[in-house]
């Protein structure tokens, strides 16, 4: 151990402090520095990570958007194939309606032709009646 009495000696022992202390540092650097560039390569990895994983993220965005486009589109299409569906259906009906009731005129004509036919034999029958009861009197 160095004595620290003197001038000399404290030098002496700021030397023997020095030395070891800049040793462990140049040490240390040697050390340090393939762990600093290990440490560097996994930044640079975990940011390649990071920015693939940021790709991807827009990639299912931008897919969602064309999903959910392609579905409006879809059920636009379907909405206007149905609503020109129920229209050709109405008209059908329509059509089906005025020939039913074309049917029902033509019924119901019949049946007032042939009432009326009725009658007018009843008016008939009752006029002659009429005059052969008038003859005889």
């Amino acid at each position: 151990r160095a004595s620290t009495r003197g001038i000399a000696g404290r030098s002496a022992l700021v030397g023997q402090l020095d030395a070891p202390w800049h040793d462990t540092q140049d040490d240390l650097r040697h050390v340090a520095l393939p762990e600093v560039e290990t440490l560097k390569r996994q930044v640079s990895r975990l940011s390649q990570h990071r920015r693939d994983r940021d790709s991807y993220i827009q990639d299912l965005l931008a897919d969602a958007e064309a999903t959910k486009l392609r579905h409006d589109g879809e059920h636009t299409r379907r909405a206007k194939r149905e609503h020109k569906e129920v229209g050709e259906q109405l008209i059908f009906l329509q059509r089906d309606h005025e020939l039913y009731l074309e049917e029902l005129g033509k019924i119901h004509a019949a049946a007032l032709a042939q009432q009326a036919a009725q009658h007018e034999a009843e008016l008939t029958e009752l006029r002659n009646s009429l005059c052969s009861e008038a003859e005889r009197r």
